[in-house]
């Protein structure tokens, strides 16, 4: 018995300490189920261990009434027990939102289960509605028990959970805010409350507001010309404050991918160009830099911690004359970057790396820019569409979205357009090739070979030498060809030796070809000729892309198509064709023919015509003309239009020669200029210039326009000291400019800035619109006396300053930090696009298309004026939009109806009224065709917007037509009225404002406007007196009508006696 006894104690004490072994490992695993959690106990002998843990702890909390843990647990003596709920936000970290304690008494051994009810903030449990009035996004959440000893608990006040003998905590999933239900609130709501809650639905359907993730920076193609310019964007901001703040702190552990599609021509001919970077506001370069090589390959570099740069090079070569997508994504100090390119986009490159160090990406600050910079990267040469960055995620490479086939992107058809091109650029080398050996036949047939060189010759015919042997070429030449063939024919004979063809100057001839054809055949000759437009285009000619651009928008002689509108306009604007380059320019700053509007893409295409547009204008070329405000309409201004051989420009020469010191100032500025119809000529402006000055010795402009131009050595030798000394007498005399110009020559001959920049202050107050602009380029350089860096604040408020004066390159850098931002609180691409604009507009290019149909006008010949307004209105200006407008409604010969598509009256009028300063005359027009329904549809309200602006403009027409429409009982606003400046108190009757109108409009300063006004303001007030009056005016009209009657009655029966009385006498 005593053996049996020891084997059942044994058997028992290894069953005891298997099942602690058990319940220790549990608890060390700290698993209820498979639910995972980190645990802590007690470290004494297992028999006497504390502990304390959730039983079938829950994975998130719900709002229900009966929400509660059981929490089992164990004290080998007295003990205080702990449960906490803590949370996390976009806003605050490790925040107890609910604590419950109790004291726990010494259980000999055993565990006790104590249900505990958890009571959480309405604001983690429901979503919002009108007494919830903010959901709070939680990010994590955690139960926690603990178990401390009671002699801690009183000793310390805080951080329980952290001295606790025995601890577990369980993660928990938050809830998002909008999948929470609403809250059954059992309680009476205030009356407003519950009157609002039932009236407005706003909490009803509560969602998220929407944040941009997901941002497309453009999808529209934009065309970059290899030039020191690039599209800048800035992203949008988070509304929600948490977000933001939480994007703050990730900024070490950036997770995004941009997404590009990319058009390469060529590479880059600098060592880099500019792709897409990021780049602070003092343009130092951020996370990422993407790069091309002259190489092809691609450069990318990242900003590390702490400040260092890391840069990679791929292996592979980017594509060439095909759409190809651009994947970069950022993931921590990991990259990667897919190319996805072929017909079919089903090739690819890859490349990723992991960085050495820890990669810094500021989600908020800085600027996005693609392509290049105005302070010095160059852009690539090609296209660039949809854009996109996915800003808060990365996105695989294969579920980014590819755009449909119908997107403009490929409806343009790059890649086509460049293999046909290709195939004519083949064609006209190999007709080189044939006419060169064609003239050799004929010069060698023309020299007598002497009896040494004819055996040479006789001996050599064995050996074929493969230039004189004509290229293989099958079929016959291709239509359309000849032109070209003549072409290159004349250059072959033009030049002793050629070795390749001067494509500028045949696609030039080409072009020209193209327009000369519409003195002959009309503006179907235009249309004829469209396949010599095409391979002028082929050879660079931006001015051919453009026209052929026109021509598929309007609808002019073909038939309209926007795939090839968009791709020959692109093109224009790529080979930085002045006119193309307006064009889209401004479609993308007003929004139409398909361009999206977008200020920060019209701005790189205006500041590219505003740049060449500054030196355009300080270089001498004789066909240039300044650009002229002139509207058909205005008869006065067409009388001042001249030529070389026109009567005022001979009489105003005739006068200058006698000494007539106003007439030599004009033959200056004229030629100079190449202002009213005369091309520019130095060397004779100066000639004016040296006799005005003689005839006025006194007069500072005269002699500082002599100095200047002396000084400048324009139309004639540069003299320096004779210069300084006539603008030292002209400043002497109180000239700003000439005290300008001292100031110029002390900074770039003497190389005394503070000289110099006494000269500029003493000029800017006086207003000289250079001196402000020299303050503005010292402050932007860090040349300004006492600077140690660049000030580009005070820099803006110069060139500001020099810009609203009318200065060109402060316009220009005006519009560039505008853009940019620089020394700007923020940045402003609105301003930035008009005011390159402004400039743009100035450019002698678009100058001589104005002058060419103002020309043509006049001499009558109505289709090449048709055309070349037609060209200045689809560039966007506004005087050729108006004077296009204008012939399209006077129709003369019926050119217009019969050549254009499109309804050319309505849109150029339209477009016109949508200028800065717009004529009151189209105005009036787009008044009429809202009021008489031109398009299908009557809008009243949008005729009296059309006559208001009018009548701001003081045009009596607007305030006639706007008296009309009262009468005709069209409501007008109070502010409409105060914007034309009339008291809204005349509304109280329509007479009243009638009357106001009519007598407004008589008392304008146009005379034509005063017989028709005055008479209907009589009509008016005659129409008012018979409303007034009517019973009285009635009765008095009976009365008279009566009297009238009774005595015409009595005088015919007077009349009839006295007859009577004849006849019986006879």
């Amino acid at each position: 018995m005593a053996a049996l006894a020891v084997f059942w104690t044994i058997i028992f004490a290894t069953l005891l300490v298997s099942s602690q072994q058990q319940q220790q490992q549990l608890l060390r695993q700290g698993t209820t189920g498979s639910r995972q959690m980190s645990m802590v106990v007690d470290k004494k002998s297992l028999t006497e261990q504390d502990f304390v843990r959730v039983l079938n702890a829950p994975d998130f909390f719900t709002a229900t009434p009966d929400l509660s843990v059981p929490v089992e647990y164990r004290c080998s003596k007295d003990r205080i027990i702990g449960v906490d709920v803590r949370a996390s936000s976009l806003v605050r970290n490790n925040v107890d939102i609910f604590k419950f304690r109790w004291q726990c008494e010494k259980t000999l051994g055993q565990s006790k289960v104590r249900t505990v009810a958890i009571t959480l903030p309405d604001t983690v449990l429901y979503k919002e509605d009108r007494l919830v009035r903010r959901a709070v996004f939680v990010t994590s959440m955690e139960l926690r028990v603990w178990l401390i000893d009671k002699s801690l608990w009183t000793q310390y006040k805080m951080n329980h959970y952290v001295r606790a003998l025995a601890k577990v905590s369980y993660p928990m999933k938050p809830v998002p805010p909008y999948t929470r239900p609403p809250k059954d609130h059992k309680q009476c709501w205030r009356w407003d409350v519950e009157m609002i809650d039932r009236y407005t639905d706003d909490f009803k359907y509560a969602t998220c507001p929407l944040e941009p993730e997901v941002v497309d920076f453009f999808t529209f193609p934009v065309a970059f010309g290899g030039y020191k310019r690039g599209v800048v964007k800035e992203l949008p901001k988070f509304k929600d404050l948490a977000l933001r703040k939480h994007m703050g702190e990730i900024s070490t552990k950036a997770r995004w991918t941009l997404s590009v599609w990319v058009y390469l021509q060529k590479y880059c001919s600098m060592n880099l160009c500019g792709l897409y970077h990021k780049a602070a506001v003092d343009d130092f370069y951020l996370t990422p830099v993407i790069f091309v090589t002259d190489t092809g390959h691609l450069f990318v570099q990242v900003s590390m911690v702490p400040q260092q740069l890391h840069a990679v090079l791929s292996i592979f070569k980017l594509p060439l004359h095909q759409w190809f997508r651009l994947d970069f994504t950022l993931d921590g100090n990991y990259f990667n970057t897919t190319v996805t390119y072929g017909p079919n986009l089903d090739k690819q490159y890859f490349m990723e790396d992991h960085f050495p160090r820890t990669v810094y990406f500021d989600d908020f600050s800085g600027r996005h820019v693609f392509g290049g910079t105005d302070v010095g990267l160059q852009a690539i040469k090609g296209f660039m569409a949809h854009a996109r960055l996915y800003r808060t995620h990365v996105v695989p490479h294969d579920v980014i979205p590819i755009p449909p086939a119908s997107d403009a992107m490929f409806a343009i058809e790059l890649p086509q357009e460049y293999k046909n091109c290709e195939g004519f650029k083949r064609y006209t080398s190999i007709k080189l090739r044939h006419y060169k050996i064609l003239k050799e036949d004929v010069l060698r047939k023309r020299v007598c070979l002497s009896f040494y060189a004819e055996k040479m010759e006789k001996y050599r015919r064995g050996y074929v030498d493969p230039e004189s042997i004509c290229p293989v070429y099958a079929g016959p030449a291709k239509q359309g060809y000849a032109t070209t063939n003549a072409l290159i024919r004349k250059q072959v004979a033009k030049y002793i030796r050629i070795y390749s063809l001067h494509d500028k100057d045949l696609s030039d001839q080409l072009y020209q070809k193209a327009i000369d054809t519409v003195d002959v055949e009309g503006l179907r000759g235009v249309v004829s000729s469209i396949p010599m437009l095409q391979q002028s285009a082929c050879l660079r000619g931006g001015h051919a892309a453009y026209l052929l651009s026109v021509l598929y928008t309007t609808g002019a002689g073909v038939k309209a198509d926007q795939a090839r509108a968009w791709r020959y306009g692109l093109l224009a604007a790529q080979l930085s064709g002045k006119l193309g380059l307006m064009s889209i320019a401004h479609k993308h700053h007003f929004g139409y023919d398909g361009y999206p509007i977008d200020d920060d893409i019209a701005y790189i295409y205006y500041k590219n015509i505003a740049d060449q547009t500054q030196k355009d204008r300080d270089e001498h070329v004789e066909d240039d003309v300044f650009t002229e405000t002139i509207r058909l309409t205005d008869t006065n201004a067409l009388k001042e239009i001249t030529n070389e051989n026109d009567d005022l420009f001979l009489w105003l020469k005739f006068q200058a020669k006698k000494g007539v010191t106003d007439a030599q100032s004009a033959m200056a500025r004229m030629l100079f200029w190449g202002q009213q119809g005369i091309k520019r000529n130095l060397q004779a402006a100066f000639r004016y210039y040296e006799m005005h000055a003689q005839q006025e010795p006194k007069n500072p402009e005269a002699l500082y326009d002599y100095g200047i131009v002396m000084l400048k050595g324009q139309g004639t030798e540069k003299d320096v000291k004779k210069a300084m000394n006539t603008l030292n007498k002209s400043a002497e005399l109180g000239s700003p400019a000439a005290i300008n110009a001292l100031g110029w020559y002390a900074l770039n001959h003497e190389g005394n800035a503070t000289k110099a920049a006494h000269y500029f202050h003493q000029a800017d107050r006086k207003g000289n619109h250079d001196a402000a602009h020299n303050l503005g380029h010292l402050y932007w350089s860090g040349g300004y006396p006492g600077l140690k860096k660049p000030d580009r604040g005070k820099a803006f408020e110069c060139y500001w300053r020099s810009a609203q004066r009318g200065h060109i390159e402060g316009s220009i850098q005006s519009a560039m930090m505008f853009y940019n931002g620089y020394g700007l609180q923020e940045r402003n691409a609105y301003n930035g696009a008009i005011w390159s604009r402004f400039i743009a507009e100035m450019s002698p290019e678009l100058g001589k298309t104005l002058r060419n149909g103002l020309l043509a006008f006049r001499q009558k010949n109505w289709s090449k004026s048709l055309l070349f307004y037609l060209l200045a209105a689809e560039a966007g200006l506004e005087q050729g939009e108006f004077n296009m407008a204008y012939l399209c409604e006077e129709n003369p010969e019926g050119l217009a109806e019969s050549f254009i598509e499109k309804d050319c009256k309505w849109k150029y009028y339209n477009l016109s009224t949508l200028a800065e300063w717009p004529s009151s005359y189209a105005q009036i027009k787009m008044g009429d065709f809202h009021w008489y329904g031109c398009g299908g549809k009557r809008d009243a309200s949008a005729a009296v917007k059309m006559y208001a602006k009018a009548a701001v403009q003081q045009d009596p027409q607007g305030l006639y037509n706007l008296a009309y429409l009262v009468g005709e009982g069209v409501e007008i606003e109070n502010m409409t009225l105060l914007k034309i400046g009339i008291d809204p108190v005349h509304k109280t009757s329509n007479v009243t404002l009638m009357s106001e109108f009519y007598s407004r409009c008589r008392e304008s300063r146009n005379s034509d406007a005063f017989i028709p006004c005055s008479l209907a303001l009589a009509r008016v007030q005659l129409f008012d007196i018979w409303q007034k009056y009517e019973g009285f005016l009635k009765l008095s009209s009976v009365l008279g009508v009566a009297m009238v009657t009774s005595l015409t009655a009595f005088a015919v029966h007077a009349h009839i006696r006295a007859n009577r009385q004849d006849v019986d006498t006879v």
